[in-house]
């Protein structure tokens, strides 16, 4: 007769799992420097000149859900 061990679930065992799924570290780390180097380089290749409207993909802006008119 073979004998089973019974296996102790431990906390550990999620980190361990979750690291070699994910990596270790920070995933976010420098991405607000990367962001606003990447709006600079935005605006500069619009001469300087730009809308809310052509940023907002770049920034954490939630949605009003409103909609306004078109006239």
């Amino acid at each position: 007769m073979v004998s089973k061990k019974k296996y102790i679930y431990t906390i550990d065992d999620d980190c361990f799992i979750f690291s070699f799924v994910f990596g270790d570290g920070e995933p976010n780390q420098g991405i607000e420097e990367e962001r606003w180097k990447l709006i600079g380089q935005y605006i500069s290749s619009n001469g300087g000149v730009v809308t809310a409207e052509e940023l907002a993909p770049y920034l954490d802006v939630e949605s009003t859900g409103a909609t306004t008119p078109h006239i």
